[in-house]
């Protein structure tokens, strides 16, 4: 599955920037820096290597554990063997610590989900995230920090415009009933609001409820009960239908099934509510989103949710959206939609990105 930090990765090596991707970090014995090739894109490159020592370290001692990371960042600066412009650090759990060994002459941080403070060693020159919320987390760096959105990715992008070229051709609300829900995301997931979901489930029978993303339970998962219960209530469930993890492209052909899309997560200590990758997805296909408070989406009018982070209300929230369904679905709400995830592509976020670390004198 391709995250933020993928699709920035590609977007710039379609710039025709030389991009070197550090893949996750295994624990083997061989000490070999390998670079392979993309097949699929020109000018991005997979950085491949071994922490060496166990993974632990880094908590019961994290002095030595830099060290290594250090040492790793110098050897893979020089298994690339060109001096390195930008470093972009997208890694919340900090596994380097320290950017300065990679000796580049812009480091960027870029969290997409809520962590700890970045440590100080970290020294980024400049900060982006999804939320505000995670960039207060690091206002103590006193550096520069901008709100960017989630990117849209090609698959969805090209879902985007040709839903908003059908609209365009065709502008009249739909009056058909609504009766497919559909959701994307992992269902093992603990932020999830398990009980707000499987209420809605039960409440609306007469609707079908299409889950994209894993649910298989592994050993040690099976010995969460919480976990266990909310599985076993969606595979029992009459109007459920499970489809496992599979690939966007696979995902998107559902599309003409699916009617409206929901997303009820519950702000925690890993979640804070206030953005969701999926919700850009959802976006750009159009259809209704119904969502728990999202506070970047506050007052833009693009989603139906709560005015708080509380869940209570969402199951009926819920039914009045499918009730005022033709008043949601107009072309001009479905355009706002549209338009707001075109906006919104990594290629245009990418470019927004450029435009304030010119401003910023940066590059």
């Amino acid at each position: 599955m391709k995250l933020s930090k993928h699709y920035y990765a590609i977007e710039l090596a379609k710039r025709n920037n030389r991009v070197y991707f550090l893949s996750p970090s295994t624990q083997g014995i061989s000490t070999q820096i390998r670079i392979t090739a993309s097949t699929k894109y020109k000018n991005l490159y997979f950085v491949h290597f071994n922490i060496l020592i166990p993974y632990f370290l880094k908590f019961k001692w994290p002095s030595l554990f830099q060290r290594f990371m250090n040492w790793h960042a110098i050897r893979i600066g020089r298994a690339i063997d060109k001096p390195i412009d930008i470093v972009w650090d997208f890694d919340c759990n900090f596994l380097f610590k320290s950017l300065a060994p990679f000796q580049a002459k812009l480091n960027i941080f870029h969290p997409v989900d809520q962590g700890d403070k970045v440590p100080i060693e970290k020294k980024p020159d400049i900060i982006f995230s999804v939320s505000n919320i995670i960039l207060n987390t690091h206002s103590h760096l006193k550096i520069p920090t901008f709100y960017i959105n989630h990117g849209l990715c090609e698959t969805y992008l090209e879902i985007a415009k040709g839903e908003y070229n059908k609209l365009t051709a065709n502008n009249h609300s739909e009056k058909i009933e609504i009766n497919q829900i559909g959701y994307i995301g992992n269902l093992k997931n603990g932020s999830i609001d398990r009980e707000v979901l499987s209420q809605i489930i039960r409440e609306n029978i007469h609707l079908t409820f299409h889950f994209f993303g894993p649910y298989e339970l592994n050993r040690s998962e099976k010995r969460n009960k919480p976990l266990k219960t909310f599985i076993s209530f969606l595979k029992n469930a009459q109007n459920v239908k499970l489809y496992g993890l599979i690939s966007q492209e696979e995902i998107t052909q559902y599309n003409n099934i699916i009617q409206a899309y929901l997303a009820i997560y519950k702000k925690n200590k890993y979640y804070n509510a206030d953005n969701s990758h999926k919700i850009m997805e959802y976006l750009s296909t159009g259809k209704i989103v119904i969502s728990n408070f999202l506070s970047v989406y506050n007052g833009l009018e693009l989603l139906n949710m709560p005015d708080d982070y509380s869940n209570k209300n969402l199951p009926l929230l819920f039914k009045k959206a499918l009730c005022n369904w033709i008043e949601l679905n107009t072309p001009e709400k479905k355009e706002s939609r549209l338009t707001y995830a075109i906006n919104h592509s990594y290629e245009n976020q990418l470019r927004k990105i450029e435009k304030i670390l010119n401003e910023q004198e940066l590059i």
